[in-house]
Protein backbone atom coordinates (compact mmCIF):
# COMPACT_ATOMS: atom_id res chain seq x y z
CA UNK A 1 0.00 0.00 0.00
CA UNK A 2 1.39 3.16 -1.05
CA UNK A 3 -0.45 5.02 2.22
CA UNK A 4 0.82 4.35 5.62
CA UNK A 5 -2.14 2.86 7.79
CA UNK A 6 -4.24 4.55 9.98
CA UNK A 7 -4.35 3.93 13.34
CA UNK A 8 -7.33 1.04 14.78
CA UNK A 9 -9.66 2.10 17.43
CA UNK A 10 -9.10 -0.43 20.24
CA UNK A 11 -11.95 1.21 21.93
CA UNK A 12 -15.89 0.88 21.74
CA UNK A 13 -16.74 3.94 20.09
CA UNK A 14 -20.88 4.87 21.14
CA UNK A 15 -21.60 0.99 21.41
CA UNK A 16 -22.50 -1.00 24.18
CA UNK A 17 -19.25 -3.28 25.39
CA UNK A 18 -21.59 -6.70 24.97
CA UNK A 19 -22.43 -6.19 21.12
CA UNK A 20 -19.26 -5.14 20.62
CA UNK A 21 -17.90 -8.22 21.91
CA UNK A 22 -20.70 -10.40 20.38
CA UNK A 23 -19.48 -9.11 16.74
CA UNK A 24 -15.35 -9.35 17.93
CA UNK A 25 -16.47 -12.88 18.72
CA UNK A 26 -18.34 -13.70 15.63
CA UNK A 27 -15.74 -12.14 13.70
CA UNK A 28 -13.05 -14.47 14.87
CA UNK A 29 -15.17 -17.72 14.37
CA UNK A 30 -15.78 -16.58 10.66
CA UNK A 31 -12.26 -15.97 10.18
CA UNK A 32 -11.20 -19.36 11.90
CA UNK A 33 -13.93 -20.76 9.24
CA UNK A 34 -12.77 -19.05 6.02
CA UNK A 35 -9.21 -16.94 6.74
CA UNK A 36 -9.47 -13.75 5.45
CA UNK A 37 -10.51 -14.50 1.84
CA UNK A 38 -13.88 -15.57 3.32
CA UNK A 39 -14.73 -13.09 5.93
CA UNK A 40 -17.45 -10.66 5.08
CA UNK A 41 -19.59 -8.22 7.04
CA UNK A 42 -22.44 -9.96 6.08
CA UNK A 43 -21.38 -13.81 7.52
CA UNK A 44 -20.07 -11.38 10.95
CA UNK A 45 -23.80 -9.97 10.97
CA UNK A 46 -25.76 -13.27 10.78
CA UNK A 47 -23.76 -15.10 13.10
CA UNK A 48 -23.79 -11.98 15.33
CA UNK A 49 -27.34 -11.48 15.05
CA UNK A 50 -26.21 -7.71 14.81
CA UNK A 51 -27.22 -5.68 12.18
CA UNK A 52 -24.44 -5.05 9.38
CA UNK A 53 -25.45 -1.30 9.33
CA UNK A 54 -24.86 -1.59 12.56
CA UNK A 55 -21.38 -3.18 12.02
CA UNK A 56 -20.44 -1.06 9.74
CA UNK A 57 -21.51 2.36 11.55
CA UNK A 58 -18.38 1.00 13.82
CA UNK A 59 -16.22 -0.41 11.23
CA UNK A 60 -16.30 1.07 7.84
CA UNK A 61 -14.57 -1.79 6.13
CA UNK A 62 -14.11 -5.18 6.74
CA UNK A 63 -10.87 -5.04 6.95
CA UNK A 64 -10.92 -2.51 9.84
CA UNK A 65 -13.64 -5.38 11.56
CA UNK A 66 -11.33 -7.89 11.32
CA UNK A 67 -8.34 -6.13 12.64
CA UNK A 68 -9.83 -5.30 15.85
CA UNK A 69 -11.62 -8.59 16.36
CA UNK A 70 -7.96 -10.24 16.07
CA UNK A 71 -6.24 -7.49 18.19
CA UNK A 72 -8.77 -8.36 20.81
CA UNK A 73 -8.15 -11.43 21.01
CA UNK A 74 -4.05 -10.94 20.94
CA UNK A 75 -4.31 -8.64 23.99
CA UNK A 76 -6.37 -11.16 26.18
CA UNK A 77 -3.59 -13.91 25.15
CA UNK A 78 -0.50 -12.37 24.96
CA UNK A 79 -0.66 -9.26 27.39
CA UNK A 80 2.11 -7.62 27.60
CA UNK A 81 4.98 -8.37 30.15
CA UNK A 82 6.22 -6.22 33.16
CA UNK A 83 8.22 -8.34 35.33
CA UNK A 84 10.91 -5.62 36.38
CA UNK A 85 13.48 -6.95 34.24
CA UNK A 86 14.46 -6.37 30.05
CA UNK A 87 15.47 -9.98 29.71
CA UNK A 88 13.03 -11.87 31.99
CA UNK A 89 9.98 -9.48 29.96
CA UNK A 90 11.08 -10.58 26.72
CA UNK A 91 11.14 -14.35 27.86
CA UNK A 92 7.59 -14.17 28.99
CA UNK A 93 6.95 -12.56 25.49
CA UNK A 94 8.17 -14.81 23.51
CA UNK A 95 6.69 -17.88 25.31
CA UNK A 96 3.54 -16.53 25.21
CA UNK A 97 3.87 -15.41 21.32
CA UNK A 98 5.09 -19.19 21.21
CA UNK A 99 2.30 -20.55 22.54
CA UNK A 100 -0.53 -18.62 21.05
CA UNK A 101 1.06 -19.68 17.53
CA UNK A 102 0.67 -23.26 18.19
CA UNK A 103 -3.32 -22.32 18.28
CA UNK A 104 -5.87 -22.40 15.51
CA UNK A 105 -6.32 -18.24 15.26
CA UNK A 106 -2.42 -18.01 16.40
CA UNK A 107 -1.70 -19.84 13.39
CA UNK A 108 -4.05 -17.59 11.27
CA UNK A 109 -2.82 -14.67 12.76
CA UNK A 110 0.79 -16.08 12.27
CA UNK A 111 0.11 -16.89 8.24
CA UNK A 112 -1.20 -14.05 7.83
CA UNK A 113 1.02 -11.53 8.97
CA UNK A 114 4.34 -13.26 7.32
CA UNK A 115 3.02 -14.59 4.08
CA UNK A 116 3.04 -12.53 1.15
CA UNK A 117 0.23 -11.12 -0.05
CA UNK A 118 -1.03 -9.65 -3.55
CA UNK A 119 -4.44 -8.68 -2.09
CA UNK A 120 -4.27 -4.73 -1.17
CA UNK A 121 -7.11 -5.41 1.50
CA UNK A 122 -4.77 -8.38 3.04
CA UNK A 123 -2.04 -6.03 2.88
CA UNK A 124 -3.61 -3.75 4.39
CA UNK A 125 -4.86 -5.56 7.33
CA UNK A 126 -1.17 -7.35 7.84
CA UNK A 127 0.00 -3.74 7.93
CA UNK A 128 -2.42 -2.69 10.36
CA UNK A 129 -2.04 -5.49 12.56
CA UNK A 130 1.51 -5.31 12.70
CA UNK A 131 1.64 -1.16 13.92
CA UNK A 132 -0.63 -1.57 16.99
CA UNK A 133 1.21 -4.85 17.97
CA UNK A 134 4.49 -3.35 17.54
CA UNK A 135 3.57 0.02 19.48
CA UNK A 136 2.00 -2.39 21.79
CA UNK A 137 5.41 -4.27 22.22
CA UNK A 138 7.19 -0.67 22.34
CA UNK A 139 6.16 -0.29 26.04
CA UNK A 140 8.90 -3.34 27.38
CA UNK A 141 12.13 -0.90 25.36
CA UNK A 142 10.24 2.07 27.28
CA UNK A 143 10.62 0.48 31.04
CA UNK A 144 13.72 -0.62 30.15
CA UNK A 145 14.93 2.80 29.68
CA UNK A 146 12.91 4.44 32.67
CA UNK A 147 14.70 1.67 34.44
CA UNK A 148 18.16 2.36 33.30
CA UNK A 149 18.71 -0.95 31.56
CA UNK A 150 18.75 0.94 28.00
CA UNK A 151 19.63 4.35 27.51
CA UNK A 152 17.56 7.14 26.19
CA UNK A 153 18.21 7.15 22.17
CA UNK A 154 17.50 3.48 21.77
CA UNK A 155 14.96 3.25 18.82
CA UNK A 156 12.13 1.39 20.46
CA UNK A 157 10.51 0.20 17.19
CA UNK A 158 13.93 -1.30 15.70
CA UNK A 159 14.34 -3.17 19.09
CA UNK A 160 10.93 -4.79 18.77
CA UNK A 161 11.57 -5.78 15.50
CA UNK A 162 14.97 -6.85 16.85
CA UNK A 163 12.99 -8.70 19.58
CA UNK A 164 10.59 -10.47 17.13
CA UNK A 165 12.14 -11.45 13.97
CA UNK A 166 13.96 -14.60 15.40
CA UNK A 167 10.88 -16.57 16.83
CA UNK A 168 9.09 -15.43 13.46
CA UNK A 169 11.81 -16.67 11.54
CA UNK A 170 11.83 -19.65 13.18
CA UNK A 171 8.45 -20.51 12.88
CA UNK A 172 7.12 -18.95 9.87
CA UNK A 173 9.94 -19.13 7.56
CA UNK A 174 11.71 -22.37 8.56
CA UNK A 175 8.91 -24.23 9.94
CA UNK A 176 10.71 -25.25 12.99
CA UNK A 177 8.73 -25.79 16.19
CA UNK A 178 10.04 -24.05 19.56
CA UNK A 179 11.02 -25.42 23.08
CA UNK A 180 12.74 -23.96 26.43
CA UNK A 181 16.16 -24.17 25.20
CA UNK A 182 15.07 -22.07 21.93
CA UNK A 183 13.35 -19.61 23.46
CA UNK A 184 16.26 -19.11 26.16
CA UNK A 185 18.33 -18.57 23.13
CA UNK A 186 16.45 -16.46 20.95
CA UNK A 187 16.04 -14.09 24.19
CA UNK A 188 19.55 -14.40 24.75
CA UNK A 189 20.20 -13.19 20.94
CA UNK A 190 17.07 -10.29 21.16
CA UNK A 191 18.49 -8.76 24.63
CA UNK A 192 22.17 -8.51 23.05
CA UNK A 193 20.74 -7.32 19.69
CA UNK A 194 18.82 -4.59 21.72
CA UNK A 195 21.80 -3.51 23.77
CA UNK A 196 23.69 -3.04 20.58
CA UNK A 197 21.17 -0.92 19.40
CA UNK A 198 21.12 1.41 22.87
CA UNK A 199 23.67 3.74 21.09
CA UNK A 200 25.15 4.93 24.56
CA UNK A 201 28.39 4.84 26.84
CA UNK A 202 26.57 5.01 29.52
CA UNK A 203 26.76 2.17 32.29
CA UNK A 204 22.79 0.89 32.83
CA UNK A 205 21.90 1.74 36.18
CA UNK A 206 19.59 -0.82 36.87
CA UNK A 207 20.40 -3.65 39.52
CA UNK A 208 22.71 -6.33 36.92
CA UNK A 209 21.20 -4.43 34.36
CA UNK A 210 23.24 -6.42 32.03
CA UNK A 211 24.58 -9.59 33.72
CA UNK A 212 23.37 -12.81 32.95
CA UNK A 213 19.63 -13.05 31.82
CA UNK A 214 17.51 -15.25 34.74
CA UNK A 215 14.58 -16.33 32.86
CA UNK A 216 11.10 -17.28 34.49
CA UNK A 217 9.36 -20.66 34.08
CA UNK A 218 8.39 -21.14 30.57
CA UNK A 219 4.88 -21.13 29.11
Amino acid sequence: MDESPTPVSRRPGGRTARTRQAVLEAAVEVLLDGGLAGFTVAAVAARSAVNASTIYRRWATRERLAVDALLDRVDAAIPIPDTGSLPADVRRLLGDLASFYRTGLGGLLGGLAMAPLEDPAAEGVRQLLWDARLRDVEVIVRRAVDRGELGRRVDARLAVEVLLAQLHLHLFALGRPTDEVSLDAFTRVAVAGIWALDGTTASPSGPDARAEPRFPPGP
